[in-house]
């Protein structure tokens, strides 16, 4: 038996308005070793009519899967890797669309490295407009750019470790990542960018509650501090995901500050001061804190902690709380 190169994953729910132009960059690569996997995470709009025709149009090559009733991608994500039968994965987001070359791409620096994950940057696309979003390969590049969509997977090292996303619906990239890295896996960066990653205003990521992320966030990351936190993999790797779970808590805090209002925040406040203090006791001592501390990652994200945490070193982060509330 032959076995698929590329299995493409693809949670499908209610994006009828792009879903076409995802599929399409799909069925254009070059490189036409692979099945694409739609999971229709029951779907209220037209985009299973959209799906069935692909898979009229592609027999066997295009498959739709339906969810019994609607699980998030997490779990669409788990549904398409039982079905997958491809030597690596790849996990696309519906809103979103590849160059041409994307798949080849992809698989000849994954047979050049034999790596386990291989990752790219991607262009953001926001109203039109594009920005390339380059990544440089450090030794903790992995830790700062958790998106799934960013890699392509060797299939027999996820199925091999058990790695699964579970039923989380929002950061369920981070955790998935956190731990693929923490079960060593060989990552290879290189220098492509052939994602477009558009900036859907619908999508779960996009939605302004501050609170309901930083739950998420919470309970997502203690999972894996709670199954990994006694391995020597998460001791040689402790100061960077220090430094990315304070981020992320940062990011949500300023989140509902803004839109949640200062009493919800202050509330959030004083639990992120617990967690990271139960977890992280020296985390406002991380060597990654600070203006151009780290040459790779996102910059607002580095500017925003950088920053909130000098407030918190002068005890004025509750303060800072309450001017971005106003």
């Amino acid at each position: 038996m032959i076995m698929i190169k590329v299995s493409v994953i693809i949670p499908v729910y209610n994006v009828e308005k792009y879903l076409e132009r995802c599929l399409d960059s799909i069925m254009k690569q070059a490189y036409q070793d692979f099945e694409v996997l739609c999971i229709n995470d029951c779907s209220t709009d037209d985009s299973m009519e959209i799906v069935d025709g692909y898979v009229r149009d592609y027999p066997g090559k295009v498959k739709r899967i339906d969810n019994k009733k609607n699980l998030g991608p997490g779990e669409s994500r788990d549904r398409g890797l039982r079905e997958a039968e491809g030597k690596y994965i790849a996990f696309f987001d519906s809103d979103d669309y590849v160059k041409p070359d994307y798949l080849e791409t992809y698989v000849r620096e994954a047979e050049k490295t034999e790596a386990d994950i291989v990752m790219g940057g991607y262009i953001r696309v926001v109203e039109g407009k594009e920005t390339v979003v380059g990544i440089k390969s450090l030794s903790y590049t992995p830790w700062l750019y958790p998106a799934v969509w960013m890699r392509l997977y060797r299939s027999s090292f996820l199925k091999g470790h058990g790695l699964r996303f579970g039923k989380y619906r929002i950061y369920e990239d981070n955790a998935f990542n956190y731990r693929c890295l923490l079960e060593g896996a060989r990552v290879s960066v290189f220098d492509y960018c052939g994602y477009y990653y558009g900036c859907n205003p619908a999508s779960i990521t996009k939605t302004k509650n501050g609170t309901e992320k930083y739950r998420q966030l919470v309970d997502n990351f203690r999972q894996v501090f709670e199954e990994y936190r006694n391995k020597s993999l998460f001791q040689a790797n402790k100061e960077i995901m220090e430094y990315v779970y304070l981020s992320d808590i940062v990011c949500c805090l300023l989140l509902q500050s803004r839109h949640g209002g200062k009493e919800a925040a202050y509330g959030m406040y004083q639990n992120y001061r617990s967690q990271m203090q139960e977890m992280f006791p020296e985390y406002k001592r991380n060597k990654w804190i600070g203006f151009g501390k780290l040459s790779a990652g996102r910059r607002k994200e580095q500017y925003a902690t950088t920053v909130f945490m000098l407030a918190e070193k002068l005890g004025l982060g509750k303060v800072l709380i309450r001017l971005v509330s106003l």
